[in-house]
């Protein structure tokens, strides 16, 4: 079905908090009573583990070893979690070994303190020590911990082996070369041709791959800024449950929404649609109808957050700002394709970016 006379839909505006609720409505108790269940269950565990450890070790050298291995496991497991962020699953192993590593390290601390007569003076000092050095450390490279923090990059090839998006919100930008579609049937195949460089290409609409690698093969050197569409929704082909499409105007919206058509069989009128144009030049505006999109209509649609990305490729800079303050400390993640980077095959590849910021990044 030619797809290209589909007008565009209005965005839904995001939906009014319910005064009725309240706090004590929404305080997750299930979630409460089986994080306490599992904390106690978890320290009679590690203690009961940790007492039949110490009594299998007589020998002072055994037990400095187990305490620096104890030490090391949970240096290198804090160390692990702070680069992954618990991306991957199996990250989850290291945030359990993690937290048994630090039980019997303090579990060590204690008994030590316990047995060992040591000054009340000693402990003061040392306590303010400890406490002034972390205050320092934490002054000096709280802007440096806050940029490392701030900031997860990923392939999004990686990102959907673990964490499925079924909706996609793109910021399309107006193409430098207006595609030529055929005449008949879905508008396939599509000649898109440029005169200084003199060059064409041709793509059929049947293999993504194939028809993004058409563009490249073009000769003469052949720039085409949709190209960078086709990039954004190849790893989603298959998988992509809803498409919304932002621009700032309905005729070029409408031919990028048949372009994208042809790779996305599962989609249909209803789950590939067009936002109303909106000027991408005014950051309040584009903010407002991401919004609408992200929280007014897939929200509503029972589409989780961490289920949603929002492409930031297209369009101009004031519109990619928006789509990222849109994702701001969110579990809605922003996508972007490469421009300049390769991957191993040799062409550019979209990448998934999750914004965290623990505070405003302060200047002095």
């Amino acid at each position: 079905m030619n797809v290209s006379a589909e007008k565009t839909e209005s965005a839904p505006t995001p939906p009014a908090s319910n005064p009725g609720h309240t706090r004590a409505d929404q305080f997750p108790w299930k979630l409460f009573l089986a994080a306490l269940a599992i904390i106690i269950g978890g320290h009679v565990f590690s203690v009961t583990l940790h007492e039949q450890l110490r009594e299998a070790v007589h020998h002072l050298a055994w037990a400095t070893g187990f305490f620096v291995v104890a030490l090391g496991g949970l240096l290198l497991c804090a160390w692990t979690l702070y680069r992954h962020r618990l991306t991957h699953e199996p990250l989850i192993i290291a945030a359990v070994l993690a937290l048994l590593c630090g039980h019997w390290l303090a579990l060590d601390t204690h008994h030590l303190l316990v047995k060992q007569p040591i000054s009340p003076w000693l402990l003061i000092c040392g306590g303010v020590g400890v406490v002034g050095f972390a205050a320092w450390a934490a002054h000096h490279l709280r802007h440096d911990l806050e940029m490392g923090r701030s900031l997860f990059r990923v392939p999004a090839a990686d990102h959907l082996q673990h964490k499925l998006i079924r909706a996609l919100v793109i910021i399309v930008s107006k193409p430098n070369l207006s595609p030529t579609f055929a005449p008949s049937g879905n508008g396939f195949p599509v000649t898109v041709s440029s005169t200084n460089p003199p060059a064409s290409a041709q793509i059929g609409g049947l293999v993504l791959r194939d028809d993004i690698a058409a563009v490249d093969k073009a000769k003469s050197g052949l720039f085409w800024n949709w190209q960078q569409l086709l990039r954004g929704i190849e790893p989603h082909q298959h998988k992509v449950e809803r498409v919304w499409l932002v621009g700032s105007d309905d005729r070029y919206l409408r031919d990028a929404r048949q372009l994208v058509a042809a790779y996305l069989p599962q989609l249909n009128e209803q789950t590939l649609r067009c936002a109303p144009a909106v000027d991408l030049e005014k950051f309040d505006d584009v903010l407002a109808c991401l919004r609408g999109l992200v929280v007014g209509q897939l929200r509503q649609e029972n589409f989780q957050p961490h289920e949603i990305a929002v492409d930031i490729t297209g369009g101009i800079k004031i519109a990619s700002v928006a789509g990222a303050v849109l994702t701001l400390n969110q579990a809605v993640v922003c996508q972007y394709v490469q421009t300049d980077g390769l991957n191993d095959k040799g062409s550019p590849e979209p990448y998934i970016y999750d914004f965290r910021w623990d505070k405003s990044l302060v200047i002095e």
